[in-house]
């Protein structure tokens, strides 16, 4: 009797094959994949609030001015602590994550700037509250985090030479303009 004959293997092969099929076009979800689907949905539903605070806060650079960003920013921080540390990784592709973290964090040192250089580094902070610079120093832990070392050191060299009179301080001393924005700030918080 030949073996295709008998249905048994008949039926075995066609079940084989057809769950070949289906992990095939319909892969199993790992606990990270869930996670980042979870997150990208959750973050989607903010994109428009931030964006508008964003502008909001850009055009009226005070404490009151920038509340509704500082709110979307701590919800966006929220979402990716939902997502463990070792998926995290995987939001390395995410530009929409990746914009949020630099936006985010550049808005933060250039508010505590202000229009000219602090008078000292005692004045790093500006009118910051200090949740605005923990929440600066949760954004700057997920750039490390997720992006590496390199895309602080990167941040930093970006935004220094982008402060308004931060050219000045060079005859100070060229640690000067770093000493003085909160980009020196320990972030040695509780986080």
């Amino acid at each position: 009797m030949s073996l295709l004959q008998n249905n048994f293997i008949r039926v075995s092969l066609g079940l084989i094959i057809g769950l070949g099929i289906i992990l095939y076009f319909n892969p199993p979800k790992t606990v990270c994949t869930e996670q980042i689907e979870v997150y990208t949905d959750a973050v989607k539903g903010l994109a428009k609030t931030a964006s508008t605070a964003l502008n909001v806060c850009k055009e009226h650079p005070e404490p009151g001015g920038c509340v509704g960003f500082f709110d979307t920013l701590g919800k966006l921080e929220i979402k990716i602590n939902e997502v463990s540390r070792q998926c995290q990784a995987e939001l390395i592709s995410d530009s929409m994550t990746r914009n949020w973290i630099s936006t985010g964090m550049e808005l933060f040192t250039l508010l505590a700037w202000g229009s000219h250089p602090p008078n000292s580094y005692l004045y790093r902070n500006g009118w910051l509250e200090p949740t605005q610079v923990v929440e600066f120093c949760k954004l700057r832990r997920h750039l490390e985090t997720i992006y590496g070392k390199d895309a602080w050191a990167n941040f930093v060299s970006g935004i220094l030479t982008d402060l308004p009179g931060a050219g000045d301080l060079a005859a100070i001393g060229q640690n000067e303009a770093w000493n003085r924005s909160l980009l020196s700030d320990p972030c040695q918080y509780p986080l």
